[in-house]
């Protein structure tokens, strides 16, 4: 029998260009997927499914906003509550997620492809829950900065870990690591859970709530967050850092912002910047080195 079940439904026209940031933005906005029809051959018009737990407008304003971060311009957007049953479209529409590379070591499939073995970290993650799946700049800038930084590392901690990804990813690029996950959202951690699950990963030690909750140091701290919240944890995330701290999830104009909170306040210098599509990550170390 059917269950109907309402939903957000947000339609958006752009310039065909444009497709590949969008499908980014609504993935990680956590569309439940999402299609497509061609309105000839310059634009596009993306009709995406979201889940009813918060305000049309307020997920229509975040979309423009993520969107718009780039510079990248809708040429129409609306948003709407409707009522319709989930398997008529959700199966067919989360397959618009492909598989695809994060540099030379990373490849991200979801559960309906394959591993490509070209690469030596292959991570299978479904789309639709809101919590990662390595589209956004800041996620992708992480995963990049992992292998040196993991090197000789024994313990990690992932602040805010959302669908797992950096944790996993962790894991399978020094298997000997023991790692520490927590997140403020249930829900992620079900997420997380699953994912590590699905990737054949143990032995994770998932905790609820921030890094106000952990104990202990860590080798590696990972906080790919906002850079409000990572101003408002910073003496927590200090606290549990034994060397190495990845912070990621601002833009470049707030860098001056987080590098102020973590090396002028606290005994941290960068030993890494690196940036995508005005998104920054930056490789703090703990001064001087013990």
């Amino acid at each position: 029998m059917s269950k109907i079940q309402s939903f957000i439904h947000l339609e958006v026209c752009i310039d065909r260009e444009l497709r590949d940031r969008c499908s980014e933005v609504l993935w990680e906005l956590g569309t439940l997927g999402f299609e497509e029809t061609s309105l000839g051959d310059a634009q596009l018009k993306i009709a995406a499914y979201f889940p009813q737990d918060q305000p049309a407008d307020d997920l229509r304003a975040a979309f423009l906003s993520a969107l718009g971060s780039t510079g990248c311009q809708t040429l129409s957007c609306s948003v709407e509550s409707m009522e319709c049953d989930p398997n008529d479209w959700v199966v067919e529409y989360s397959k618009s997620f492909q598989a695809f590379n994060i540099g030379r070591d990373y490849f991200i499939y979801p559960s309906w492809s394959s591993p490509n073995p070209d690469y030596p970290i292959n991570l299978q993650l479904d789309p639709g829950h809101g919590f990662g799946t390595g589209t956004h700049e800041s996620t992708q800038l992480v995963l990049l900065t992992l292998p040196k930084v993991l090197q000789n590392a024994e313990s990690l901690l992932d602040v805010g870990t959302g669908s797992g990804i950096l944790t996993i990813a962790a894991r399978k690029l020094a298997p000997g690591l023991q790692v520490t996950a927590c997140d403020v959202d249930g829900l992620a951690l079900e997420s997380a859970e699953e994912n590590l699950r699905q990737n054949s990963i143990a032995g994770v030690q998932l905790l609820p709530g921030g890094p106000a909750v952990i104990s202990g140091q860590f080798d590696v701290v990972l906080a790919n967050l906002t850079c409000n919240i990572l101003r408002r944890i910073d003496t927590d995330l200090v606290r549990l850092t034994a060397r190495d701290l990845i912070v990621s999830g601002f833009t470049e104009d707030q860098v001056e912002l987080v590098v102020e909170c973590f090396c002028k306040q606290h005994p941290f210098r960068v030993e890494q910047q690196v940036e995508s599509n005005g998104w920054v990550c930056l490789h703090l170390q703990q001064w001087p080195l013990s």
